[in-house]
């Protein structure tokens, strides 16, 4: 039965209080209706509080029955059905669907075309189902169905309505377009709708419905690209017992991107203005180490239900995906021969390296658009760099002058969130599904080679694998060359004798000692730096910092690690230097990644005084070689 909207209100009184009222979102309103929307709801606001109608037509030039249709429309209907309540407040909100009455337009009797494309699917018998099914065979991919686009789609209507022998004076035939609009918007409508009833029929195991058969699937191409962030931040650091905040520099973000699926499959913080070149292999393997969540402690940071990256749950080593071609830019680091070697190597990940042209780099639009995302993010905090020297949203000099009230904790956990909360996000052009959805459906349904098991564990470990020459001092004792110091050992004197070079592993983010292999790649022993660069773990970018800073300086130390954290702490006031002492204290300190790699003998043993492989020169036993080397501490990289 109809009711009016003081019936209503009667039969429902909560609805007298306007915050009761379903809210719409004010951005999904189009911007050309948000005005009317307004003066709607401030006029039901007024009829509710008890206002006149004649006070309130007064005010905003309006006719009393103007506003009696305005709380018709948002209450006034069947008693059975609910109101549409907010909804109506939109300007030119249609309650529901048209349904023409009239006869449809003829060439004698030109009426009006309004509504009647839905009247001739209505009227002609069998019309609807048979675009339906045509629609229907496309959206599932039947061998009878066709590609339909627009234009075959109104001839398939015009067929229909000549074997029907359908009126040549009546509609469509009575327009120049012959309907062409309204059955373009038809099929989109339709093709929509029919696609999400499959989705939600098959729980979303469908093929991405557009994606065309030369694009490229799952891992066959990723991009790598690193940027630097465009926040500054700071930290808290205790100086003779007194914490001070102290500026941190711009960090640097390194993130590999999936082409087919735009997925972020990984990501390095680097406490620097850019990588090197094994921060670029850290961010190959821990696209298959496994992904922890971290337990966020800026508050208001949180996951999306489904935010990740695929290496948390979509494979295993077993089932790893290989990887095609890996794109990056000509910048050194990309295409030093470790990282080349390590895309290419048939032990490892066995992929296509593609740096492009050399001085002409070409626009990677995924791993660009990734980092586009995020500097919306970053753009909002007032410490920003903004996009150049430019930009009204760049941090202010008033502000500059102080550190930011970000704090480096905050921005890290940001970019984590960011970066995984944007693969649970649907996407239009995946079809409304979730990259990480989509590429779970890839991984289950089509072909993607996959790694074998030895290459997807090497992968996973933190370890590298090099080769360096033999050399013996004047005392006939081997070492050898790695990163600007003499690393000796047992290992080596085993060695020695029946290979002139030594092929070694290493951890990148200690390399405190190296294990050295034999022939065959088995462990032999290892080989240890000198003793002062034993007090703790160390990367190859921390030796290097030191070697050219004692070069410099001129400096004699005995223990290079505690010599190098003390001068950062006496040169604390610069942005770069605040920077260099976290990242000089996390490496000393081995705190762990986001991804994890596998557990590596490097971190088992980390007392070498109670080592057997270890030897002082006085140690190794008096023999002779006709190879002999430097005896200095420092030796060539």
């Amino acid at each position: 039965m109809y009711i009016n909207w003081r019936e209503r209100l009667n039969q429902h009184p909560y609805l007298w209080q306007l915050s009761n009222w379903p809210l719409i979102p004010f951005n999904e309103i189009p911007a050309k209706k948000r005005r009317g929307y307004l003066r709607n709801q401030t006029i039901v606001s007024h009829v509710l509080s008890g206002k006149t109608f004649s006070a309130i037509a007064t005010e905003y030039n309006l006719s009393e029955g103007s506003i009696h249709k305005i709380m018709s429309r948002c209450l006034a209907g069947d008693d059975t059905d609910d109101p549409p309540l907010s909804k109506a407040l939109i300007p030119h909100f249609r309650r529901s669907n048209y349904n023409r009455k009239s006869p449809l337009p003829s060439l004698t009797n030109s009426i009006g075309a309004q509504g009647a494309f839905s009247a001739l699917l209505d009227r002609v018998p069998g019309l609807r189902r048979h675009l339906d099914e045509h629609i229907l065979a496309d959206v599932t991919d039947q061998a009878w169905g066709q590609n339909i686009k627009a234009n075959v789609f109104h001839s398939t209507l015009l067929a229909f309505l000549e074997q029907n022998d359908w009126p040549h004076d009546c509609y469509p035939y009575t327009e120049v377009l012959r309907g062409y609009e309204s059955c373009r918007l038809y099929l989109n409508k339709r093709r929509h709708e029919l696609e999400l009833d499959i989705i939600s029929k098959h729980d979303r195991e469908i093929r991405v419905l557009d994606r065309v058969k030369s694009d490229p699937t799952a891992y066959s191409e990723i991009q790598i690209d690193h940027h630097c962030v465009d926040t500054p931040s700071s930290v808290l650091l205790e100086f003779e017992g007194r914490i001070q905040a102290q500026r941190v520099d711009r960090i640097s973000l390194l993130v590999a991107r999936d082409v087919a699926t735009t997925v972020n499959l990984s990501y390095v913080f680097i406490l620097n203005s850019k990588p090197n070149q094994y921060e670029i292999l850290i961010c190959i393997d821990r696209i298959y180490q496994p992904w922890k969540r971290i337990e966020f402690r800026t508050p208001g940071f949180k996951y999306i239900p489904g935010a990740g990256y695929p290496s948390e749950n979509l494979f295993c080593l077993e089932s790893a995906p290989a990887i095609g071609r890996v794109l990056l830019d000509n910048a050194l680091e990309n295409t030093a021969n470790s990282v080349r070697s390590h895309i290419t190597s048939a032990d490892y990940l066995g992929a296509t390296f593609s740096a492009g042209i050399p001085k002409l780099p070409k626009d990677r639009n995924w791993i660009e658009f990734a980092f586009k995302i995020l500097c919306e993010g970053s753009h909002m905090f007032k410490s920003t760099s903004g996009t150049g020297p430019a930009d009204p949203t760049r941090e202010s000099v008033k502000n500059s002058k102080k550190p930011p009230i970000i704090s480096l904790t905050a921005l890290e956990e940001f970019i984590e969130m960011s970066l995984a909360n944007e693969n649970a996000k649907p996407r239009a052009t995946l079809k409304h599904l979730t990259p990480l959805t989509d590429l779970e459906y890839l991984l289950s349904s089509a072909y993607i080679p996959r790694l074998p098991i030895n290459n997807a564990q090497a992968l996973v470990s933190s370890t590298r694998r090099a080769r360096a020459r033999i050399h013996f001092n004047e005392n006939g004792q081997p070492y050898i060359n790695f990163c600007y110091r003499k690393y000796r050992g047992k290992s080596l004197y085993k060695i020695c004798l029946n290979q002139k070079y030594a092929d070694f592993e290493f951890d990148e983010n200690d390399i405190r000692w190296v294990t050295v292999l034999d022939s065959n790649y088995s462990s032999v022993g290892k080989a240890y730096a000198p003793k002062s660069w034993q007090s703790h773990p160390h990367s190859t970018r921390t030796r290097k910092f030191i070697h050219d800073l004692r070069k410099k300086l001129k400096a004699d130390i005995k223990n290079n690690l505690t010599w190098y954290f003390n001068y950062l702490l006496e040169h604390k006031e610069l942005p770069g230097r605040a920077r260099e002492i976290v990242r000089v204290y996390r490496e000393f300190t081995n705190q762990s990644y986001q991804f994890t790699p596998t557990v590596s003998s490097y971190h088992q043993d980390t007392d070498i005084s109670s080592d057997d492989d270890w030897l002082d020169d006085s140690e190794f036993p008096e023999w002779s070689s006709e190879y002999f080397g430097e005896d200095d501490e420092d030796a060539s990289i």
